[in-house]
């Protein structure tokens, strides 16, 4: 859930017209990460806060889960790829210190709609990228 995040909008919207292959799939997020073996272009990761969803066998908390989240991404993700990881938690703290194997880039005041700029915690967004070796 992207509120307010027109700029990402339109992104998307431009990717769509240059007729790139999309997927939308419905699995427990954190099972399919590491089962999954193709390789993506761009991967939207955009987890909720929180979930209990009785589609898994475990919880899901963004603070607590977003290395590894970010990390099996980056597993899926092409050399050149672009993960795009957004999340809604007020008090959201990237782990840099445990990502250092990537290139970050933070993009939360590029993501966050003029209607919203006054509230710079309602949502956070990166670009993550690989390092070049």
């Amino acid at each position: 859930t992207c509120t307010g995040m027109r700029g990402l909008r339109v992104l998307l919207r431009r990717l769509s017209q240059m007729c790139i292959r999309d997927m939308t799939i419905r699995a427990d997020l954190l099972e399919w990460l590491k089962t999954c073996s193709n390789q993506y272009d761009l991967i939207l990761l955009d987890p909720p806060t929180f979930s209990n969803s009785k589609k898994m066998t475990d919880t899901l908390d963004v603070q607590r889960d977003h290395v590894q989240l970010i990390k099996d991404s980056m597993n899926l993700l092409s050399r050149d790829g672009l993960l795009i990881f957004s999340n809604n938690q007020r008090k959201f703290e990237l782990d840099e210190q445990s990502l250092t194997l990537y290139d970050i880039e933070n993009k939360t005041d590029w993501s966050i709609d003029k209607d919203f700029q006054r509230s710079r915690k309602i949502h956070q967004c990166y670009f993550i990228q690989h390092k070049n070796s």
